[in-house]
């Protein structure tokens, strides 16, 4: 990430940052997913909002520590918002990334009124886990990509299993069955569902690769 803008006040630096990518709520979600984990033992809220400027729905539950497990966000919104304390960088913070935009915000609140010394020194204090959490926020994202990849094709093995058992050769297949593994094999890019989406069965499985 870029830092574009920094302002300083008596009790807060705002910051502006650029992503390299414009994010889509995907990439909101895997972003903030390793923010989340810098501040877990010290989240004071997270949430997010339709525009921006807007108030912040807040989230009182993160399902097993993750966001895409969350319902709420499962849904597409404006942008999502965290604060709480950095376990990286010791610094009391809120986090802002926007959907469909290549912006995220950065607030450091200043402890006892006095503005945190690193930043005496540089205004580039955070370049370096801003970059950190937009690289492991796309690592994020390909793991959950493919897990889903993983679980559909074992379902598609399983059930090719059940209906050949072990006498089984291509030359059997139907032509559905054939375009499946060619799917799995080659074309998961064009999945039409989001990737924490996992089909629980064969008949979901055909759904959603249709």
């Amino acid at each position: 990430m870029q830092l574009k803008s920094i302002k300083k006040s008596n009790d807060r630096i705002n910051l502006r940052y650029t992503t390299t990518y414009y994010n889509s709520w995907n990439s909101c979600i895997n972003i903030m997913q390793v923010v989340f984990e810098d501040f877990y033992e010290n989240t004071k809220g997270i949430g997010h909002f339709m525009i921006a400027g807007s108030v912040v729905n807040f989230v009182p539950v993160i399902i097993e520590g993750y966001l895409h497990k969350t319902p709420d966000f499962k849904e597409e919104h404006g942008g999502i918002f965290i604060e709480g304390k950095s376990k990286l960088l010791n610094l009391d913070m809120a986090v802002t990334i926007y959907n469909q935009l290549n912006v995220v915000d950065v607030t450091v609140f200043y402890e006892n009124n006095e503005l945190p010394k690193e930043f005496k020194e540089s205004d580039h204090v955070l370049d370096k886990y801003m970059d950190s959490i937009e690289i492991n926020g796309y690592s994020v994202g390909s793991v959950i990509n493919g897990m889903f990849l993983l679980n559909s094709s074992n379902i598609f093995t399983e059930y090719m299993h059940e209906k050949y058992g072990n006498d089984f050769s291509w030359d059997k297949a139907t032509e559905e069955e054939k375009h499946f593994l060619s799917y799995f094999k080659n074309k998961f890019n064009k999945l039409g569902v989001s990737p924490w989406e996992l089909p629980a069965t064969w008949d979901e499985c055909k759904k959603k690769c249709n």
